[in-house]
């Protein structure tokens, strides 16, 4: 394993790190909220049991119907709430480390990769590549070439790569367009993320609840 792909790794696995911890403090707060929910419809069931036992069972019973639809809707809220929330949170982790990386080791290769997949979306002969301002410097002639052969390596055609010399975008990652203009594809890390949530929100909770089955 060369150094560039050990440190790809080892980004990959703190983010996964840091997720499963944030996801499992979430969900224990999830669980403490719905028995303490569960707890307070106990006690007023008990309540009227001993007020009015005999004049009104028919009253406790449609308490109780009240109460056990009541906690489910609320658990099935509450979870909701907490799988959005442990998404977020994963989310924003992830935006974090990938922009203290900007200009790390391995870093550049991850730019390749990304024009390159930018690239073969945007299916031209040429394209002009923006990124943001702490980026676009790391989008050297090396990096550039390097592209140029991986699509080559992939799609079995040429495409040209040059910089953009207008102003940068504000978020990270890269954008790729036409000359002309008339065609462009998003691969800012925001865009990215939102094209592959299904899967990232898949992920991690298959993820999550396997290991939390295995505790």
């Amino acid at each position: 394993m060369d150094e560039q792909t050990s440190n790809k790794e080892e980004l990959i696995k703190g983010i996964e790190q840091d997720a499963m911890a944030e996801a499992r403090r979430l969900i224990q707060e999830a669980e403490k909220d719905v028995k303490d929910r569960m707890a307070a419809a106990d006690s007023q069931v008990t309540y009227v049991l001993q007020e009015a036992e005999k004049k009104a069972q028919a009253q406790v019973q449609a308490i109780e119907r009240m109460n056990r639809s009541t906690v489910h809707v609320e658990t099935r809220r509450i979870a909701l709430k907490k799988r959005g929330e442990i998404l977020k949170e994963i989310i924003d982790r992830v935006e974090k480390r990938l922009a203290e990386s900007i200009g790390g080791k391995g870093y550049k290769e991850l730019l390749v990769d990304w024009i390159v997949e930018a690239a073969i979306g945007l299916n031209a002969d040429r394209a002009v590549i923006n990124a943001s301002k702490k980026e676009r410097p790391l989008i050297d002639r090396e990096v550039l070439r390097a592209a140029e052969a991986k699509i080559e390596a992939f799609i079995n055609k040429k495409v040209e790569l040059s910089v953009s010399g207008e102003e940068e975008p504000l978020a990270q990652g890269v954008i790729l367009f036409t000359r002309d203009k008339t065609m462009a594809f998003n691969n800012q890390i925001p865009t990215r993320l939102l094209r592959y949530q299904s899967e990232i929100r898949k992920l991690i909770f298959e993820e999550l609840f396997k290991e939390l089955r295995e505790e």
